[in-house]
């Protein structure tokens, strides 16, 4: 019964003698708690948030085999859900084998986790590289790109066995990836401002990108303000848009203004952050009712 999963009610100083109820003393606690087995603790919570460790991507844990390729790498890319077509960050890491043939590394964007294994070869620019993975949906899928190492740039792309129907799925377009950390993607230039004003582009993102993070790592209140501003906005408007596309009620569609503000929030947060927010998301869809 829910009513007897804890030790103790709380009760209010004073009260306990006029409710008949004696104070719950530590002592007490611990001999409940001597007699719950150990043994339970092995089954952990099957359906908790887990989050990626890319630690072991940093530099500094990768000396014992120096590869260019190594580390981690984000930038934008696109798939279509529905009648829409929505752009996040995707982020990679990547580290090679002993012997620098064998890639291994983690991947994720704002839904998803994946785990990387592949070849790594050189090429005429620099290196090639191919990996499979499995998606959620069971779905078999295969990455293969290039690594330009006089631009530092991998340019790649996503194949599996629905691209010969969807040829023109902006899924299987050729994106690229830079070693841009994930959280300062937001702050990078466009092709066509840098085009426009190369200076301007990169000193603008120098500055965002040393302001984000100095907030960060002071523990900014503004910064902090700002980033629970855009958690609530993201679980909102993906919620909304959520009911929609699963065909739940009430439905309150999102208008072309909030459309776009989401369309923002996935372009802009770290994929980490993202993939917690849409988390929570899916977390507030569970406690609707639903009635078969």
């Amino acid at each position: 019964m829910p009513v007897q999963n804890s030790f103790g009610t709380w009760v209010d100083e004073g009260e306990a003698n006029a409710l008949g109820k004696a104070p719950l003393t530590l002592a007490a606690i611990k001999a409940h708690a001597s007699r719950i087995p150990l043994a339970i603790l092995k089954y952990g919570i099957q359906d908790a948030f887990h989050s990626t460790n890319y630690y072991e991507f940093e530099p500094a844990r990768l000396r014992r085999t120096s590869h260019p390729i190594q580390g981690t790498w984000s930038g934008h890319c696109s798939r279509t859900e529905g009648n829409e077509v929505i752009n996040y960050i995707l982020r990679i890491s990547f580290r090679l084998s002993s012997d620098l043939k064998q890639l291994i590394g983690k991947g994720e964007d704002f839904s998803t986790t994946f785990k990387v294994e592949g070849r790594v070869k050189r090429s005429p620019i620099g290196y090639s590289f191919d990996f499979s993975i499995v998606d959620d949906n069971e779905l078999s899928k295969t990455a293969s790109g290039t690594f330009d190492s006089g631009n530092d740039v991998i340019t790649m792309a996503w194949s599996d066995r629905r691209k010969k129907d969807n040829p023109d799925e902006p899924y299987y377009q050729p994106f690229q990836l830079r070693r841009t950390p994930p959280s300062l993607v937001r702050y990078r230039y466009s092709p066509r401002e840098f085009s426009e004003d190369p200076a301007r582009s990169r000193w603008e993102f120098a500055c965002n990108a040393a302001l984000h993070q100095a907030q960060e790592k002071l523990w900014s209140r503004k910064f902090f303000e700002a980033r629970f501003q855009e958690r609530k906005r993201f679980v909102d408007l993906t919620t909304r848009s959520l009911i929609v596309s699963m065909g739940l009620t009430p439905q309150k569609p999102l208008t072309p203004s909030e459309t776009g503000e989401l369309e923002y929030l996935r372009r802009g947060l770290n994929p980490s952050e993202a993939r917690f927010y849409h988390a929570l998301s899916s977390f507030e869809i569970q406690k609707l009712p639903w009635h078969p």
